[in-house]
């Protein structure tokens, strides 16, 4: 489904996002608690010409969409990884 939307997402559009992905977070898969808010990213960033097209906006817990910026969201799959990887540090 390709539907180019305003950069913003009224209420229908969100609550499609959630019926499509539930709500886990695009970033890690993990849950994101009922009392906890939920952000709605650019799969493909907006500042990289990501559209805001309803198959373009995935779900996300706001600690990973803060710190996704503007990476995309494999880039920023790797960086997870990698930092996850270096907070380990030499065993």
């Amino acid at each position: 489904m390709t539907v180019t939307l305003k950069r913003n997402l009224n209420q229908a559009d969100k609550e499609h996002i959630l019926k499509t992905h539930g709500r886990n977070c695009f970033a890690t898969g993990h849950t994101i608690p009922d009392g906890e808010e939920v952000h709605f990213d650019h799969i493909r960033a907006y500042s990289l010409d990501g559209l805001t097209e309803l198959d373009n906006i995935a779900p996300m817990c706001q600690e990973h969409n803060l710190k996704k910026g503007t990476l995309a969201l494999e880039d920023f799959r790797v960086k997870l990884r990698l930092d996850e990887f270096f907070a380990g540090g030499d065993r």
